[in-house]
């Protein structure tokens, strides 16, 4: 799992996604503003 710390402006952060996808591996992104407006984050 590949877990990708960003922020939701950033754009170059969506063409690392698409490059993970394209290969087919699984993983998670998380935005900073996330971690300040959710009360939890599960990652099994």
């Amino acid at each position: 799992m590949i877990c990708i710390l960003s922020t939701e402006a950033a754009q170059f952060t969506n063409e690392v996604i698409d490059w993970i996808a394209y290969y087919n591996k699984p993983f998670i992104r998380i935005n900073s503003e996330d971690l300040f407006s959710e009360k939890e984050i599960n990652i099994n």
